[in-house]
């Protein structure tokens, strides 16, 4: 998770507890310097009613079962670039809490999977194709027109390049072609074969992306 404000919170295993079943907020530093202990209020949907989250996080999530999917962090939202092809202000924002937590998550041993929009060069997957992606009349109807959008998450141009920190033992799904970031896809096949029954989402655009 990350915390609002100026505080970030995340929940490590106990280390009296080798089988990592229940996690415990760790402590972090607020604005005035102390030291404090800080858990981000988290809400879940059952049974079409919003929730509040059990106080025993790992209720919900066993690190062991776990991975990380990071969704579209990629130049072609985060670039700075004034011809940037379909730009998310926002997700560049959280750029280092991201990276941040991407290591913490990776010292717990839960694996990171970068998952992108990724479509063949001539653009055949999408604006070239029979079927071109509906987000983008809709970017059009709210943002405005884009002459670059056409180039959006084209294989071989820099818009594909990730724009946070990648480390050996990563996995990558570029099979990514409309918004889902599992259909159709491959991530499932990957996240069986992790045998990874829970996924923690992060990542840009995740409200529609994932």
């Amino acid at each position: 998770m990350l915390a609002q404000g100026d505080r970030e919170g995340l929940f490590f295993p106990k280390a009296d507890n080798p089988s990592w079943g229940f996690w415990d907020p760790i402590i972090s530093r607020g604005s005035a310097g102390g030291d404090e202990t800080m858990m981000t209020p988290m809400k879940c949907y059952f049974l079409k009613k919003k929730r509040d989250m059990p106080e025993v996080f790992s209720d919900w999530v066993d690190p062991s079962q776990c991975a990380v999917v990071s969704i579209d962090m990629h130049r072609g939202h985060l670039g700075d670039e004034p011809d940037v092809t379909c730009p998310a202000p926002r997700g560049r924002a959280i750029i280092e809490r991201h990276n941040w937590f991407a290591r913490a998550a990776r010292q717990c041993g839960v694996p990171m999977i970068h998952v992108q929009l990724w479509l063949r060069a001539d653009g055949i997957d999408d604006v070239n194709g029979i079927s071109p992606s509906n987000w983008r009349s809709l970017y059009e109807a709210y943002i405005g027109p884009n002459e670059n959008q056409k180039n959006h998450s084209l294989e071989g141009t820099r818009w594909v390049d990730l724009s946070i920190e990648e480390v050996p033992g990563d996995y990558y799904v570029r099979t990514k072609k409309r918004l889902s970031a599992f259909y159709p896809t491959d991530l499932e096949y990957l996240l069986r074969n992790l045998d990874k029954k829970t996924v923690v989402i992060i990542g840009a655009y995740t409200d529609c992306c994932d």
